[in-house]
């Protein structure tokens, strides 16, 4: 389930990067949740999880390309 909801095509509905803080986003109205953060590219993309950082490959959905293989 997580290598889905990291790479699947679908994200756009489920996750999205603000300059707002969490409080301020819902105060807005929008239920959002603060699952992350974005931080320079130069330290890589990982995943933190019980505090130990693992590497994630980039990977995602390329509109118009042929679907992988899994």
């Amino acid at each position: 389930a997580l290598e889905h909801a990291l790479a699947d095509g679908e994200d756009h509905e489920l996750l999205f990067s603000s300059g707002l803080a969490e409080a301020e986003l819902r105060a807005a109205g929008i239920p959002a949740h603060a699952i992350g953060r974005v931080v320079p590219a130069e330290l890589g993309l990982c995943l933190v999880e019980g505090g130990i950082r693992r590497p994630l490959a980039v990977e995602g959905w390329l509109h118009g390309a042929p679907a992988p293989a899994r």
